[in-house]
């Protein structure tokens, strides 16, 4: 995938702010030259095995659609069930599932003799279900029930739509919804006249999940089987397919390990090109100390504040991205030094609403996960009034960092 890496030079940084022993926040002033470089380059991510594991359970209703089922009500065919699994997710867009379940199913039977596969035990001409209802004292002339007991064992591919369609690839948002498809194999038991059957099916479905915490969530699922039409053990009615839909409501748990490490394949020319603009990028910095500076404690937070801030368009979520995404930068690369130092986002409430500058620390707190593969658990989102840097309402309209407590 062709990606245009914007390399950004940082020419000169003014300091005159720290002079002041009184004022307790600074402001960096940097002037950005550009340079591009065209990178080829491919994603992996890359993760030990054991990781990103989940287990589901969940409880189904089911309903049949054979021969003959239409002249049964949905709410007559309607069959309790269950789902337990277990998957892992391979990268953040695709996870294996392999599920057991199973327990009901009911059809429907113009009791018409002589329509049921022929077993060793079976005869000719006669209708075993039916035999057995009658034998129950039910009275069959007009038809009758299947009661069906089966078990499914499916395995089925899962994409996630959200992380594919979405620009943030949030680890720790709320809401999912993944499509999948899989082959399932049906086992419909010998009970109340029905044969034994073993059988394939194409499965496809959709998943919504809410997650209440990182690890647990609770989902809503709707899916279809598409079989043999004799599954239900009839046959000579035209019918190529058996089909049931289920819907399902249950809890997800992840554990172990989460997570992936973002892995860039760049081809060893280009790497070498890299390699150079950055090396150019350290010559012309006229700070030869680090990028990042720790100023002292802030009044309103408490913490240790870094430069530099984040400058956001005035009431409004979204930054420059040629001027601040270097800002970003600097924070993932002091957090990658500092391993142990875990930082709070603040949005800086002094000229802007709670809700915005709560809005702005979300975005870069998703831009240091997502882009930078910083932990969530190193991130805590804050909202605070940082006080004024400056007489203009433009430049007040900031994320800041600071050491967490």
């Amino acid at each position: 995938m062709k990606k245009t890496i914007l390399i950004l030079l940082l020419a000169a940084v003014s300091a005159g702010g720290y002079a002041q022993e009184k004022r307790v926040e600074s402001r960096v002033e940097s002037t950005i030259m550009m340079d591009t470089l065209e990178v080829d380059y491919k994603t992996r991510y890359v993760s030990s095995f054991w990781s990103n594991f989940y287990i589901q359970g969940s409880f189904a209703g089911r309903v049949m659609c054979a021969e003959d089922d239409n002249h049964l009500s949905v709410g007559k065919r309607l069959s309790p069930g269950f789902l337990l699994g277990i998957g892992k997710d391979l990268n953040p867009n695709l996870s294996l599932r392999l599920s057991f379940g199973g327990m009901r199913l009911t059809g429907w039977n113009t009791g018409i003799p002589g329509i049921y596969k022929q077993y060793a035990n079976w005869s000719d001409g006669n209708d075993p279900v039916r035999e057995y209802l009658e034998s129950q004292g039910v009275d069959t002339k007009d038809g009758y029930k299947q009661k069906m007991k089966y078990l499914e064992v499916n395995l089925d591919l899962m994409v996630d739509l959200y992380n594919l369609f979405h620009e943030q690839k949030r680890f720790d948002r709320r809401w999912d919804f993944e499509a999948y498809s899989g082959l399932g194999y049906l086992y419909n038991m010998r009970w109340h006249g029905m044969g034994k059957e073993n059988k394939i099916a194409l499965r496809l479905g959709a998943i919504a999940g809410y997650n209440i915490t990182d690890r647990l969530a609770v989902n809503a699922e709707i899916s279809s089987s598409i079989t043999s039409a004799t599954f239900d053990g009839e046959i000579g009615k035209g019918n190529q397919f058996d089909t049931f839909f289920s819907g399902l409501v249950g809890l997800k748990w992840r554990f172990g390990k989460q997570g992936f490490q973002v892995v860039r394949l760049v081809p060893t020319e280009q790497y070498a090109a890299l390699n150079n603009s950055v090396s150019k990028i350290r010559r012309e910095y006229t700070e030869h100390s680090k990028t990042v500076h720790r100023t002292v404690t802030h009044v309103a937070t408490g913490s240790e504040l870094l430069i530099p801030a984040v400058v956001f368009f005035p009431e409004k979520d979204t930054y420059n991205e040629e001027l601040q995404q270097v800002n970003i930068f600097e924070v993932a690369h002091f957090m990658e030094e500092h391993t142990n130092y875990k930082i709070a986002v603040i949005g800086n409430s002094h000229q802007a609403s709670d809700r915005v500058a709560r809005k702005r620390a979300e975005r870069v707190r998703n831009i240091l996960i997502n882009r930078y593969s910083i932990q969530p658990s190193r991130l805590v989102v804050r909202v605070k009034d940082m006080g004024s840097v400056s007489d203009h309402m433009e430049d007040n309209q900031t994320v800041n960092f600071a050491i967490e407590q």
